[in-house]
């Protein structure tokens, strides 16, 4: 009479087979987390910049001067635009950046990233020609394995002549 079943060696074949299998997946898995947590954490650090690059060439757009800074050469953190004969400022705050209007406070990045390191530098005369340097850090709060996704931005605008 034969008997059937599992023999001691098949059965750790069996299981040594399953864990390269486990191992595999489990890498694999590991592996598309992370690309997938890289891909987000870029995502919103260039929305939040070309945002913000946008938003900065818009309002100099309307602008009919540049308030702060007010003499050419030294790089500050903060910036005042008049439009429309209102003051606008845009400052870094916590790690946001904020423009006031009017005794407003808008937030102008999203949650996921942080700003930092902001400079606005008048170049120029001192004159309604002038255009401002602007460079900003912006800070992914996604944490990958090589660590937080920083990159830096930098862009010149200037006032229309109208």
């Amino acid at each position: 009479m034969k008997r059937k079943g599992v023999t001691l060696i098949e059965l750790v074949i069996y299981m040594s087979i399953l864990s390269v299998l486990l191992l595999f997946f489990t890498d694999m898995f590991a592996t598309l987390i992370n690309k997938q947590l890289e891909t987000e954490s870029l995502s919103h650090v260039q929305q939040d910049a070309n945002y913000l690059l946008s938003k900065f060439t818009y309002d100099f757009g309307r602008a009919s001067s540049i308030e702060i800074p007010a003499a050419p050469g030294t790089p500050i953190s903060s910036l005042r635009l008049k439009i429309d004969s209102a003051l606008y400022d845009y400052s870094v705050h916590s790690g946001n950046i904020i423009t006031e209007h009017a005794g407003v406070q808008d937030v102008l990045n999203s949650s996921e990233v942080t700003i930092s390191n902001p400079t606005f530098q008048r170049l120029g005369e001192g004159n309604s020609h002038d255009v401002v340097r602007i460079t900003f850090d912006v800070t992914s709060k996604i944490k990958q394995r090589a660590g937080y996704d920083v990159t830096h931005f930098s862009t010149t605008l200037g006032i229309r002549e109208k």
